[in-house]
Parts: C-alpha cells; sequence; structure tokens
C-alpha cells in the first residue's frame, strides 16, 4: 500500500492502521509505504528503508528505530535529508 492514509483524518487514519493490522494478523505479508516514522513504529514488523530509489537497510523495526546503520536512515530519523 502506498501511503494508503496520506490525507485522512486521524479517525480514518486509526482505521486503516488497525484493517493492516489484522489483515497481518490473518497471515497477509503487507508492504506499507508510508514517510510517518510514527505509524512506521507502531506499523511495522521490519523496514526497508529506501533513498533515492535504492534499499539502504532492512533490518527488523525495532533495530533500525533504535539505531540505524545507514547514513540515509540515521540522517531521516533525526529529520535531516542526506547530503
Amino acid at each position: 500500500m502506498d501511503e494508503p492514509t496520506s490525507h485522512l483524518d486521524p479517525a480514518a487514519t486509526g482505521e486503516v492502521e488497525a484493517l493492516t493490522r489484522a489483515a497481518a494478523e490473518e497471515g497477509v505479508k503487507v508492504i506499507f509505504v508510508t514517510h510517518d516514522r510514527a505509524q512506521a513504529a507502531r506499523l511495522a514488523d521490519d523496514v526497508a528503508f529506501l533513498s533515492e530509489g535504492r534499499i539502504t537497510e532492512h533490518v527488523p523495526a525495532a533495530e533500525f528505530f533504535a539505531g540505524p546503520k545507514s547514513r540515509e536512515a540515521a540522517a531521516y530519523l533525526i529529520g535531516k535529508l542526506p547530503t
């Protein structure tokens, strides 16, 4: 799903997230694209971080948010664009 909650109000966003979680609990592999760090932290089991069209990191979500290995991901998590 590519940014399925973009431009939705908080209630609708919550509904989409609940449906996404339910699908994942049923065994559906969900690929959810978001720029929202908090949303990714709430929903992700693992993170594939893309920068300039390339995956720079693919790790379990807890590992990603605790300390990303790639320069690009580290910059993103502190709110900076990579140079």
